[in-house]
C-alpha cells in the first residue's frame, strides 16, 4: 500500500488554512452543530417514548403469562378505574351504557334514571333470532328502587332480575367500598342461586360490572372484591364480543358436564372491555362494553 495519508493528501496543491479562516469556519458551522444536536435530543426522546409504549405492550404480554396473578390483573384493573373521576348526576340525568351483545349483532342503548324512578328505555337493534333483519325494540323501564328487584317490560312480558344483575346507579353506589364487604353482599346473592358460590359470585361481578354504567369508583370496587375470590386464572390473548383484543381473568363455575366458565376482559391499560361466558370452549353469553356515561335526555349519546 502507498505510504499516504489520503486525508493531508487530498488537494494538497492548495494553501493550509490560516487560523483567522478556521475561526470564521467554527463561528458559521456552531449554529448548525447546535441545531443537529437538538434534532438528536429530540429523536432520542421520540425512542425513549416509544421505548416505553414498547415496554407498556410487553409488561402488557408478561402479565398474560401462566404465572402471573389474577389477583394482580384485577388489582391493575382497579386501580385503573379508581384513577377516572365519577360524574356528578344532577336531577334529571339518566346513566347510559352501550353494548354489543355475544353471539350475534345485536346493540343494546339503555338510558336509565339513577333512582330507578321515572321513564327509562332500553333499545335493542340489530340481527336478532339468528335473522339478518335489522329493527329497533323499545322496551319501557319500571321504576324501582335501590336494592329492590328490578323489571323491564318488553312484548307483554316482565323479567325480575337481582338488583346486582341489572342495578340502578344509586343502587351501585349504596354498596359497600370494603372488598371483602362488597363481596359478602354478592356472595349472598349467589349463595341463593347456585352451590358453586365463588363461581356464581364471580359471574354476578362480571355480569352486573357490564350490565350498567358503573362509577368508576364502584367498578374498583367490584374488581378489588373480584380479585378475593379462589379459584379465579389470567388468560391471554382473549377476543371479546366486539373483536378488540386483551387480557382475561377467568373463573370456572359449575362442574363436569354442565360446567362453564365467566370472563371478564381488559384491554393493555386494563379498562374493561366486557363480560362472556363460554361452555365447552364456545361463547354462550356476555357483551362488550362499547359506551357509558351519564346524559341529559333519552336518545342521548355521551
Amino acid at each position: 500500500m502507498p505510504d499516504t495519508n489520503p486525508l493531508t493528501e487530498f488537494r494538497a496543491d492548495l494553501p493550509a488554512p490560516t487560523s483567522e479562516y478556521l475561526s470564521q469556519t467554527r463561528t458559521a458551522l456552531l449554529p448548525a452543530m447546535r441545531h443537529r444536536s437538538r434534532l438528536r435530543m429530540r429523536i432520542t426522546v421520540a425512542g425513549a417514548t416509544a421505548a416505553t409504549a414498547t415496554a407498556g405492550l410487553m409488561a402488557f404480554a408478561l402479565v398474560g403469562a401462566d404465572s402471573a396473578s389474577a389477583a394482580d390483573v384485577l388489582d391493575k384493573a382497579a386501580s385503573t378505574a379508581a384513577a377516572q373521576p365519577n360524574p356528578t348526576v344532577r336531577p334529571g340525568q339518566l346513566s347510559f351504557i352501550q353494548t354489543m351483545e355475544c353471539g350475534s349483532k345485536v346493540t343494546r342503548m339503555e338510558w336509565l334514571p339513577p333512582d330507578g324512578k321515572g321513564a327509562g328505555l332500553i333499545r335493542t337493534t340489530g340481527s336478532l333470532n339468528g335473522t339478518q333483519e335489522t329493527k329497533t325494540l323499545n322496551h319501557q323501564w319500571v321504576g324501582l328502587g335501590p336494592g329492590v328487584e328490578g323489571a323491564v317490560v318488553g312484548n307483554g312480558d316482565i323479567a325480575t332480575l337481582p338488583a346486582l344483575f341489572f342495578p340502578t346507579y344509586d343502587f351501585l353506589l349504596s354498596l359497600p367500598t370494603d372488598p371483602a364487604a362488597l363481596l359478602a353482599v354478592v356472595d349472598k346473592e349467589a349463595s341463593v342461586i347456585s352451590t358453586d358460590r365463588d363461581g356464581e359470585a364471580f359471574w354476578i361481578i362480571a355480569n352486573g360490572a357490564t350490565s350498567a354504567y358503573i362509577p368508576p369508583q364502584v367498578r374498583a370496587n367490584l374488581f378489588r372484591a373480584a380479585a378475593l375470590i379462589a379459584g379465579t386464572k389470567v388468560v391471554k390473548n382473549v377476543t371479546d364480543c366486539a373483536g378488540r383484543h386483551g387480557i382475561a381473568v377467568t373463573r370456572t363455575l359449575g362442574s363436569g358436564s354442565s360446567s362453564g366458565t365467566s370472563q371478564l376482559v381488559f384491554d393493555a391499560d386494563f379498562q374493561l372491555l366486557g363480560f362472556q361466558s363460554s361452555a365447552h370452549d364456545k361463547v354462550q353469553g356476555g357483551r362488550a362494553v362499547t359506551g357509558g356515561g351519564i346524559v341529559d335526555a333519552i336518545g342521548q349519546v355521551p
